[in-house]
């Protein structure tokens, strides 16, 4: 199976029929690079639209998706924030957004209890965030992944 190109977001259903493992959510100003989407077997690569909310577009997908457990996410960086689309991923929206990203890969993958699910955060910005930083603390430990900064 080949990677899915990026597509602007739709509801998630049933519109990619095989079992995907990754998920691969761009910001509209980032672009994918071509090489991850050919080593991205089994993979749903969206783009958001500026005014879509990131937190309800992966909670759906990985919903609809539970053999999801990497997910992808092309941003922009700050020391204490990350932010995608009109999201800004920063202590206040992860607390607002607590009970989505508990149930990010938990409790509805218990099939994927052996292997630890994973979250990388693509950055290009000259001042990235760091794997020490509060937000990414918080962000594994409301989804239990391991963060990868890439």
């Amino acid at each position: 199976m080949h990677a899915v190109q990026p597509q602007h977001t739709q509801p998630i259903s049933n519109a990619f029929p095989f079992k995907a493992k990754t998920l691969i959510i761009a910001d509209p100003w980032v672009s994918i690079p071509q090489a991850t989407l050919e080593s991205s077997v089994r993979a749903i690569a969206l783009t958001l639209d500026s005014n879509q909310n990131v937190f309800q577009l992966i909670s759906s997908t990985l919903h609809h998706h539970p053999t999801i457990n990497s997910l992808h996410l092309f941003a922009h960086c700050q020391p204490e924030a990350v932010k995608i689309g009109s999201a800004r991923l920063d202590i206040r929206t992860l607390e607002q957004y607590s009970w989505d990203l508990h149930n990010w890969f938990f409790p509805t993958q218990p099939h994927l209890s052996h292997r630890q699910p994973e979250i990388y955060i693509h950055s290009n910005s000259p001042d990235p965030i760091h794997l020490d930083s509060p937000v990414i603390t918080m962000l594994t430990q409301l989804t239990g992944a391991k963060i990868i900064l890439a």
